[in-house]
């Protein structure tokens, strides 16, 4: 009777020995794998089945006392506020006095340089450091005011050919186009307003005035009326001083000067006007 297939098999299926196996049978089993297991044999196994140590916690060196004649310097960022308060306030009262016709001024081109580098580069790098503090709101704002500089400074940049393209028969549509650009500019403010309730007054008043300068100004465009625009301006220049105030109250502050200008802190204080401390209203206010 010849073999089947299974019995085939099973004849050249090999198995690995156990090594407990082994180590009964001994040497003399006659199998070139069976030997005896000796107690450094087991430890090695009994070592390699081990689960792995849990590793050690990260724990950083305190290096500052390491060396003394060379501390370590671990870096830190400085307040950047102040530099985009003051550029926004500088170019903002430059242009508030040329819209109220200060020295009869009427060409508001000069402002081209101050919103380029001040207004428009030092608000812009001042929102970005502004990121690396961890403050969203505060470079949100300045980053979004240095590219509405920049992007003013453009536009009345003569290279740029903005305000060549409006020349000839396309001359009225310059005002409308304006007042569109005002108007994008009040609602972008008015997001930002409503962002500084748990602030400080006087950045909510800073914010007030800018709204109320864009809205003058837009309508003053859009309407071509010369008084609305003046009015515009007096808002521009009540912002520009406002924001002056809030970044040497924040200058101040950072440098820890004597004198320090009080701001109105609102971070206590609700939406709703109660005053709110420790997570609990307080009713009687």
């Amino acid at each position: 009777m010849s073999p089947t297939i299974e019995n085939l098999k099973n004849t050249f299926v090999w198995k690995k020995p156990d090594p407990v196996d082994c180590e009964a049978e001994g040497s003399n089993s006659g199998s070139p794998v069976a030997r005896t297991i000796n107690d450094d044999d087991r430890t090695r196994i009994e070592a390699h089945a081990a689960p792995a140590p849990a590793p050690a916690p990260i724990a950083r060196t305190d290096t500052r006392d390491t060396h003394p004649a060379f501390p370590i310097e671990h870096r830190k960022f400085g307040n950047p506020a102040p530099l985009g308060l003051f550029g926004f306030a500088a170019t903002t009262l430059m242009l508030g006095l040329y819209y109220v016709n200060v020295r009869d001024i009427t060409v508001p081109n000069m402002v081209v340089g101050m919103a380029f580098c001040f207004g428009g580069l030092a608000q812009l790098l001042a929102g970005m450091w502004e990121f690396g503090v961890g403050n969203t709101f505060g470079a949100t704002v300045f980053s979004s005011y240095g590219g509405f500089w920049i992007a003013y400074a453009i536009i009345l940049f003569p290279p740029s050919g903005i305000l060549e393209a409006f020349s000839g028969d396309k001359a009225d549509e310059l005002s409308d186009a304006l007042g569109i650009f005002l108007m994008v500019w009040f609602i972008v403010s008015l997001i930002f307003f409503f962002g500084t309730f748990k602030s400080s007054i006087v950045m909510s008043t800073l914010l007030v005035f800018v709204c109320f300068g864009y809205l003058l100004l837009m309508i003053g465009q859009f309407r071509d009326q010369v008084s609305v625009l003046k009015a515009g301006g007096v808002f521009c220049c009540l912002a520009a001083f406002t924001a002056f105030y809030i970044g040497a109250a924040e200058l101040h502050a950072s440098a820890g000067a004597y004198c320090l200008l009080p701001v109105g802190n609102l971070k206590e204080t609700s939406v709703h006007g109660l005053c709110t401390k420790g997570g609990k209203k307080n009713e009687g206010a």
